[in-house]
């Protein structure tokens, strides 16, 4: 070995001893802020000791939130895989044999089937929400007319006979007038307007294409080619198409839709008769 690599360990020897030095001094007698952080640390710790009971009971306070939640994306999931299928979602509607990973297609053979196969039930139903909305016997009349119409086959009556029907609620029970159809409408969807999120949609958000489609759809005036092939390729009637004979509506399907929008406004107008007359 040369002296320059002697000199050379001799130092490294003497850092390494200089090393361990500074570190015992620090272990015996370490600085303030070893100190400090050493505490900071051990208040919390004691602190998230103390706060494990609260954290822990108020997840489990959450969870049924948590739980409700979930239960409304999945239903909202299944509702729109409906709509997406051309049936509208419903009270009615056969949620319980719909997944969401089904392709919109077989979501639509389902609700086919179980409207037909199950027609008895949904019937009652319907006619049983539309006596509950308190609307008056002739809409009551009507309603059931449509229904079994509907019962027998006979697909073409229910949007035929329901808009102006639905037009004589809003004139007589809502805005009690003798005259006026399309003006009534209007002032029935300025009404809508000051209801809330759960007066609009009473059975929950899980049912929201029901107020787009009558808002956007069930009464659009169709006056171009355009709008026309719109609405003709809607399984939703549409008022304006049906009542002046520009789409036949002759289909289970149609004829379901039909009706389920007439429930509906019936309960919207239900809802809105028992506001204060400041608030309509």
């Amino acid at each position: 070995m040369t002296g320059s690599q002697g000199n050379d360990l001799e130092r490294l020897a003497a850092g390494l001893v200089g090393i361990q030095r500074a570190w015992a001094a620090f272990v015996v007698n370490p600085p303030p802020w070893v100190h400090e952080t050493a505490a900071v640390i051990r208040g919390l710790s004691q602190a998230a000791e103390r706060a494990a009971p609260k954290i822990s009971a108020a997840l489990e306070a959450l969870r049924p939130f948590a739980e409700a939640v979930q239960t409304l994306e999945r239903e909202t999931a299944k509702a729109d895989l409906l709509d997406a299928a051309g049936w509208l979602p419903h009270a009615t509607s056969p949620f319980h044999l719909v997944d969401r990973t089904m392709e919109v297609a077989e979501v639509g053979a389902v609700a086919e089937a179980h409207y037909r196969d199950h027609w008895n039930v949904v019937q009652e139903a319907l006619l049983a929400r539309v006596a509950a909305h308190g609307v008056d016997e002739e809409a009551q009349v009507t309603f059931r007319e449509a229904v079994q119409a509907h019962g027998h086959g006979l697909y073409r009556v229910a949007p035929r006979l329901l808009f102006p029907e639905l037009e004589r609620v809003v004139r007589r029970e809502l805005l009690r007038r003798e005259f006026g159809g399309g003006a009534s409408l209007k002032e029935l969807f300025r009404q809508m307007s000051g209801l809330s999120l759960s007066e609009v949609l009473p059975d929950g958000w899980v049912y929201h294409a029901l107020f787009g489609r009558l808002a956007e759809h069930l009464y659009e005036d169709v006056k171009s080619l355009e709008q026309l092939e719109k609405v003709r390729s809607d399984p939703v009637p549409n008022r304006h198409a049906a009542v002046h004979g520009l789409v036949t509506y002759a289909t289970a399907q149609t004829s379901l839709n039909a009706l389920i929008m007439a429930e509906y406004v019936l309960g919207l107008v239900a809802v809105l008769k028992t506001l204060p007359p400041e608030n309509t």
